[in-house]
């Protein structure tokens, strides 16, 4: 479905851990792949799955050189799950529609509006890499290396969560970093300042266009 946004590989791709995240999220991309109903897109369940894998690829081809190896893994689960949850809309819709027996779901291009990836797997993109450099400009390192924390979980926060899109506690990010908790509150309140201030410099971005911080 995304194969045409694959790109040719770099001299430096890291093959062996590309084989080391597709192998340990096998079962995420199966659990997730099987989660959508392949009548609505009219392919059998081995085409989904490879769609999963495309996305995983596209992800890894984009943030390999940018994320340490813990961190390129929680975008990837994180991709992943934001991958499913476009493609459940996108056979909503289509069972919806009324010619539905007409729509050629083999043309990339027929259904790439109804779950365009608008950059949500890039943070290093665009709009929001704005938003993190204006964090980055602003926080102390540790207090950045908190809030990147919160955005990407490493493996070792990973594999104690059981949803993703949840609040992490705050004694995960302790032990992670080996911070107390009062350091801990003490750098939260320090990106809760820069955040409000970013909703005022920002502006146009935050309130215009949607974007939260």
């Amino acid at each position: 479905m995304e194969e045409h946004r694959l790109k040719p590989m770099s001299d430096d791709f890291n093959h062996k851990l590309f084989n080391e995240l597709y192998s340990s999220t096998d079962r995420l991309r199966k659990s997730l792949a099987y989660g959508i109903n392949p009548d609505y897109f009219k392919v059998d369940k081995d085409i989904i799955l490879g769609w999963f894998d495309t996305k995983l690829l596209l992800i890894f081809q984009n943030h390999f050189d940018k994320l340490d190896p813990d961190r390129l893994k929680g975008q990837i689960i994180s991709g992943l799950k934001n991958y499913q949850k476009r493609l459940l809309k996108a056979s909503k819709q289509l069972n919806n529609q009324v010619n539905l027996n007409r729509t050629n779901v083999g043309d990339t291009n027929e259904l790439a509006h109804l779950f365009a990836d608008r950059e949500e797997d890039s943070p290093l993109k665009g709009r929001e890499e704005i938003i993190l450099s204006y964090m980055r400009s602003r926080l102390s390192s540790k207090a950045y290396n908190v809030f990147i924390c919160s955005l990407y979980p490493p493996e070792y926060i990973l594999k104690q969560i059981n949803d993703i899109d949840k609040k992490i506690p705050n004694n995960l990010i302790e032990d992670y970093f080996g911070l107390s908790p009062q350091e801990i509150r003490h750098y939260k309140n320090e990106i809760y300042r820069v955040k409000q201030k970013a909703q005022i410099d920002l502006y146009d971005l935050v309130h215009k266009e949607g974007y939260s911080i």
